[in-house]
């Protein structure tokens, strides 16, 4: 079955936010090497649904630009997946979408992203990240800032090599959490799972307090908290280089 393909490319200003807001899709945003978002909406053309192939991109500007697919000539939100590069000047990204997968490779700004139905990953450089999905799997990969990950259905593995000064937040339902930090963090970890098994692997801790099923202590000096908790999966906390498995 043949894609159908749609796309256009603009100027964002500095220092402004942008959106990208899908409904049933999934999104991919990358870092590209101009000065433009170029962005495509991609989606089968079916023989049943002679209309899919009438979709169109529409980018609303002010003081956010918010990129939306929709059929030509309406306001009627279409189905398709998303694909951006982004230039390297974004003040911050929020990405949203129903059902679908989102991922963000690189922006190099802070990150909001929320779905559904459906897995997000971010890769570094980015950050501060904020991530949420409802039934799907969370990865952050690489030296990434954390504010708050959550996921009610689905598993979490964040690589993190900052938190804000305000503390961070990762947190599951019935998914197992496994939480990389650098060696040389400076924070306090407040780790616990409700049922599942807790573990700490090279990591380095002041004073640790080890409970049944918590861990909490901290790494150098201390500094910012870093909240992690699950009710019903595994949680480990680990010390080791970005990306190695």
């Amino acid at each position: 079955m043949a894609l159908h393909r749609t796309e256009t490319s603009f100027e964002i200003p500095r220092e402004t936010r942008l959106v990208v807001r899908g409904t049933n899709g999934s999104i991919i945003c990358r870092r590209g090497s101009g000065s433009k978002v170029l962005a495509a909406a991609v989606r089968e053309d079916s023989p049943e649904l002679p209309h899919s192939r009438f979709i169109e991109l529409h980018v609303d500007t002010g003081s956010e630009f918010v990129v939306k697919c929709r059929y030509c000539c309406s306001r009627v939100p279409a189905a398709a997946d998303l694909e951006l590069e982004l230039p390297g000047h974004l003040d911050s990204l929020l990405v949203e979408t129903l059902n679908g997968s989102i991922i963000v490779d690189g922006p190099g700004c802070p990150v909001k992203a929320m779905t559904c139905n459906g897995f997000i990953r971010c890769s570094a450089p980015c950050g501060p990240l904020d991530l949420q999905s409802r039934n799907g799997r969370i990865d952050t990969l690489g030296l990434c800032a954390v504010s708050s990950i959550s996921t009610t259905l689905g598993d979490i593995r964040a690589e993190i090599g900052s938190i804000p000064v305000s503390g961070a937040s990762i947190s599951a339902v019935t998914g197992a959490i496994e939480v990389c930090l650098p060696p040389d963090a400076s924070i306090f970890v407040d780790a616990a799972t409700g049922r599942g098994r807790i573990s700490a692997q090279n990591l380095e801790m002041n004073s640790p307090e080890a409970g049944h099923g918590s861990i909490r202590g901290a790494m150098g000096p201390g500094g910012p908290r870093l909240f992690v908790r699950t009710r019903l999966g595994d949680l480990v906390l680990t010390s080791r280089k970005p990306g190695k498995d």
